[in-house]
């Protein structure tokens, strides 16, 4: 063991030889990337094409323009095709379907909305029960005295209209 007052051996200086400055903008050497090796290995390949981006400059074109390019790559091909089919020179439902998949490619697609018209059994009792209520006592009952009333006599059920319908 070494002397009390010497420095552990992480915390020595280093020689003047092999000094490395860190600091801002300057991490420590064995942290930075290696030469010649991806900084992400599984990302997409340097020149990949995308169909989307070729949409984009397709349709950025005068009519004159596209009418005279000449593709570069496939993706190109590919959309120069669909643009041409888009833009009326094929049947109507060709048509349709080719500017439906460009708008998709280049504006996103659009939301689908879904209307859940689908009442849960507890919901289903609920409205029943006010139903019968003002029929036959021709008084109205709220939501809330409903549900009371029901978990009064089905005790069972108060866990399932906590989460369901006391909202």
């Amino acid at each position: 063991m070494g002397a009390v007052n010497e420095p552990h051996e992480s915390n020595k200086v280093p020689e003047k030889q092999g000094i490395q400055k860190v600091g801002y903008k300057r991490p420590p050497a064995h942290t930075r990337f290696k030469k010649g090796v991806s900084g992400n290995p599984g990302g997409v390949k340097k020149g990949t094409v995308f169909i989307s981006e070729a949409y984009k400059r397709m349709l950025a074109m005068s009519p004159e323009e596209l009418k005279d390019y000449k593709p570069k790559n496939v993706a190109e091909q590919i959309a120069i095709g669909q643009v041409r089919n888009a833009g009326g020179d094929g049947l109507e439902s060709q048509s349709l379907a080719a500017a439906k998949e460009i708008a998709d490619r280049t504006e996103g697609k659009a939301p689908q909305t879904i209307k859940h018209t689908d009442v849960s059994d507890l919901e289903r009792l609920v409205i029943r029960v006010q139903e019968r209520a003002m029929a036959v006592l021709g008084v109205e009952i709220t939501r809330q005295a409903v549900i009371e009333h029901i978990i009064a006599y089905r005790p069972e059920l108060a866990g399932r209209f906590g989460a369901e319908l006391m909202s």
